[in-house]
């Protein structure tokens, strides 16, 4: 049997030590032995910074349980590079890569999480940060029991709020610089103060290349899909859900009184979903990581 091991990248986030943990615990279901990677940029090799190893043996001691520790062995290295670099040069050894996943947006997809995905000679496991220790709840999120369930949370709690709309005769180019500054992949097309469309990223990416073959550059409103259906803030991620479904689309704007105050994506959705915990309260292990070839569609 193949006894690459399992690489993580860690670099002392809460997303990296979800993903430690999560690794540790496949590298013990596979039998395969795991290795943390905590690469340090050239140009923080100044004295004066924080022991690197020390640093990397503390955030295991930290985030993996003891007996975690004493069942599966732990190996860890510290790599001098930009940190994409130095674990894309890791993946071409190890069984699978494992990368936690901060909260927040990468439109422009140049985090390290995103490069890597684009460039790994292995397959790569993306890590939520609120994976809990098994049967600790994550710290400010109330149990998804009190709610009878995620699909009985009310959307107001869960949705992308504050959402930008642009104007339906706006540049694509300045609906891509609302989405970059605000981190989301959609914005409303606005037309005297009514949504006539929604924007995503990723159509607005692709005719980026057709500005040639045209007249004009395309408007927000040549590119917009039909408009998205609109739920309530005080309704359920199932009814929101439900919505989705019968839409065909893959966002719900939220209004409350007629304003818009949000938006909630199918991917969005489906993260929770997945991140809902058993009836017993432990969170739910995830399954083995596929490979992840194609980044343009990694939300």
């Amino acid at each position: 049997m193949d006894q690459s091991p399992i690489v993580v990248g860690v670099d002392g986030s809460a997303a990296s030590a979800a993903a430690l943990r999560w690794g540790v615990a496949e590298a013990e279901r596979l039998r395969l032995p795991v290795e943390a990677v905590f690469a340090v940029p050239d140009e923080r090799r100044d004295e004066g910074e924080i022991d690197p190893d020390a640093l990397l043996t503390a955030l295991i001691q930290t985030a993996v349980p003891p007996t975690w520790r004493r069942r599966q062995p732990l190996s860890h290295r510290v790599s001098r590079g930009e940190a994409a670099s130095v674990l894309t040069e890791q993946s071409r050894r190890a069984s699978f890569l494992v990368l936690g996943r901060r909260r927040g947006r990468d439109p422009l997809r140049t985090s390290t999480t995103s490069r890597c995905l684009r460039n790994a000679a292995c397959p790569v496991a993306v890590v939520p940060a609120n994976i809990p220790e098994p049967g600790v709840p994550t710290a400010g999120e109330p149990p998804a029991q009190a709610y009878g369930g995620v699909g009985d949370r009310p959307v107001g709690d869960v949705m992308t709020p504050n959402v930008p709309g642009v104007d339906a005769g706006s540049g694509v180019d300045v609906a891509l610089r609302l989405m970059v500054g605000a981190g989301v992949h959609h914005l409303p097309v606005m037309e005297h103060d009514r949504c006539v469309g929604l924007l995503s990223e990723t159509d607005a990416v692709w005719h980026l290349a057709s500005w040639s073959v045209h007249d004009r550059p395309p408007t927000a409103r040549d590119l917009a899909r039909e408009p998205p259906p609109v739920v309530p803030s005080d309704h359920t991620v199932r009814e929101a859900a439900t919505a989705l479904l019968l839409s065909g689309g893959d966002a719900v704007l939220v209004a409350d009184e007629g304003r818009i105050v949000g938006l909630l994506t199918s991917d969005e959705v489906a993260t929770l979903l997945t991140d809902e915990p058993t009836e017993t309260g432990a969170q739910k292990t995830p399954s083995p990581p596929a490979s992840e070839g194609d980044d343009r569609d990694a939300r």
